[in-house]
């Protein structure tokens, strides 16, 4: 198990332990005050777990880890990418951009006015 599961697992726990205790044993006044703060931090960090796991962090962190896949993986040519012959057009992998002698002439630059 990775540390941000471990770590969620241990506030999830160690919430509802705290919450459990407050509702079935008799807590001395003196000690309540600074068990319901604990609560209270303890409530934050699990609503924060919550929403990381079924809130939209959760659809950011595998968003960028398939972006972080995708930049490892050596790039490809499609078929939009071949000339009008049907001949492949070179892709310089560090540039992504294809090269090659366009026969439309899109491939010269265009003149400024």
């Amino acid at each position: 198990m990775t540390t941000r599961p471990a770590l969620a697992a241990a506030v999830v726990a160690a919430f509802v332990g705290v919450v459990a205790l407050l509702a079935f044993v008799a807590i001395p006044e003196p000690s309540r005050e600074p068990l319901l703060v604990l609560v209270g931090i303890l409530g934050k960090s699990f609503s924060d777990v919550v929403s990381f796991h079924f809130g939209s962090s959760e659809g950011s962190a595998r968003k960028q880890d398939t972006l972080d896949r995708l930049a490892t993986q050596p790039a490809t040519v499609h078929a939009s990418h071949a000339d009008v012959t049907g001949s492949p057009v070179t892709v310089d992998s560090d540039e992504g951009e294809p090269h090659g002698a366009d026969p439309r002439g899109l491939d010269r630059p265009v003149p400024r006015i």
